[in-house]
């Protein structure tokens, strides 16, 4: 097992799997997505916690600091390869969020308008088969706990430091053999950061139960994969994922309806809807008491 794949069991080794994950949207969102089979996955850095990738980025240069503090020549080499890295220069991050709470009062708030809001769930198996068919992508759940943080951190520093230390010890090796050995290295330590920042989130976010697929777009593919929707204050960019292909089938399992003044009236409605698209799932209602006006 490489370390890539290391890091990534680690991560899902602090979740048992669900059964189904759930996307929270409005009309316009349940309908597009229903309609195209598809999910948008927004650039992680126009995320509406705009703090989140700064917060992850941070967490990890403060743990590499630290081991790199009482030895010069190796911090030295760490920020030569940082400098590299440039992180983002070679890829885009982008992500589509899902819960394992299919009924959370906080996602109904942060995501539905006051009669507007559906809780889409997927089917947790298919969903992941397809995310892994999408070149450069993964689902995996964001962590949350200190100590799983930590746990996975060290892992990505201690791959760096043996491979920096491996590298700076080929004096017989010539300049460009080295050079060649830093910029590799760097190409791999940029994925796997951007791997590791793009599922760690401060604890007080933990009751979303919060599963991403994490798609990375170099940036060396066709541009025009890439959308645009106006946000509050900036234009921002997005891709849309295939839920569907030929050899399997749209991954629906059921819909919740969010608190609704006018349940029934929606509940038809969804159904008629559902059987315009031939699609069918369970329908449900909303059980927080989550007064509308």
């Amino acid at each position: 097992m490489d370390n890539f794949q290391k890091i990534i069991s680690i991560i899902l080794s602090k979740e048992d799997k669900p059964h189904s994950l759930y996307h929270y949207s409005n009309q316009a969102g349940l309908m597009g997505i229903l309609k195209s089979k598809k999910i948008w996955a927004t650039n992680i850095l126009y995320f509406n916690d705009s703090m989140e990738f700064k917060y992850a980025s941070q967490l990890i240069r403060r743990e590499f600091r630290q081991i790199f503090s009482s030895n010069d020549k190796n911090k030295n080499a760490f920020y030569d390869l940082i400098d590299r890295s440039n992180i983002l220069k070679e890829y885009e991050v982008y992500v589509s969020s899902f819960s394992r709470e299919k009924d959370l009062l906080s996602q109904w708030r942060a995501y539905c308008p006051k009669n507007d809001g559906y809780s889409i769930g997927f089917k947790f198996d298919e969903l992941s088969k397809y995310s892994t068919q999408l070149s450069q992508s993964i689902l995996l759940p964001c962590v949350y706990n200190q100590k799983d943080k930590k746990n996975i951190i060290d892992n990505l520093k201690q791959f760096v430091l043996s491979e920096l230390i491996n590298i700076l010890e080929l004096n017989k090796n010539s300049k460009s053999q080295i050079e060649d050995k830093l910029e590799s290295l760097s190409n791999t330590y940029t994925k796997m950061f951007l791997l590791v920042v793009s599922v760690l989130k401060d604890d007080s976010f933990s009751e979303e139960k919060e599963w991403r697929i994490i798609y990375f777009k170099s940036k060396k593919e066709d541009s025009t994969l890439i959308n645009f929707r106006a946000g509050t204050s900036t234009i921002i960019p997005y891709v849309e994922l295939e839920l569907k292909t030929k050899f399997r089938f749209f991954p629906l399992s059921e819909i919740i309806i969010g608190p609704n003044q006018y349940k029934q009236l929606a509940r038809e409605s969804l159904k008629i809807y559902l059987n315009s698209l031939n699609l069918k799932c369970k329908i449900t209602s909303s059980r927080v008491p989550y007064r509308v006006i």
